[in-house]
């Protein structure tokens, strides 16, 4: 509970600029380890990635849709691996906040999409399931990265299918067929 309340003051700290201020302060002692110091915003994804996959979907993407998706897609993709490379970083299991970061920062225009089930997003987000599936000594995330890859594995058409192998087989433990639809 202590957590929470501390991330979401964390949000409201980030949305109104008073970030820096606080981290100055004895507020800034509630921020964990993992996320603190880093600019989410203009720090550079890292050269070496478990996420080739999404890097490669991250270029087939950008011939295919117009600029406000590739935008959407590509920031979402770009915070995801950050996310990923902090917590392979940490010798210790990545903090809640981590794993909350990555909603925090993906655009509007791709919650549209998501909402609009669109398939990269979808894609996407079976990537973070990954991120939440590693984190599961949190009681609340166990399940979550299931749920979340069998949904995608039920909506991306198959043509796109093989975008998920990579995090059925983290989830999963090997790629499972389809849904058919």
């Amino acid at each position: 509970m202590f957590q929470e309340i501390a991330f979401s003051l964390l949000t409201i700290l980030l949305l109104t600029g008073f970030y820096e201020e606080m981290k100055q302060s004895e507020l800034g002692l509630m921020i964990p380890d993992d996320i603190k110091g880093i600019d989410w915003e203009t720090k550079e994804a890292p050269v070496d990635t478990e996420l080739v996959q999404l890097r490669k979907f991250s270029e087939v993407v950008h011939h295919l849709y117009p600029p406000d998706i590739v935008d959407a897609y590509g920031y979402a993709i770009h915070i995801l691996e950050l996310s990923f490379a902090v917590a392979a970083a940490s010798p210790t299991p990545p903090s809640d906040a981590l794993l909350k970061i990555w909603i925090h920062f993906v655009s509007d225009r791709y919650v549209e999409l998501l909402s609009e089930r669109q398939p990269g997003s979808l894609i996407i987000l079976a990537h973070y399931a990954v991120l939440l599936h590693r984190s599961e000594h949190y009681w609340y995330l166990e399940g979550v990265a299931e749920q979340i890859i069998n949904i995608a594995n039920a909506l991306v058409p198959s043509e796109w299918s093989s975008w998920l192998d990579w995090p059925k087989t983290q989830i999963l433990g090997g790629p499972i067929p389809p849904a058919s639809r």
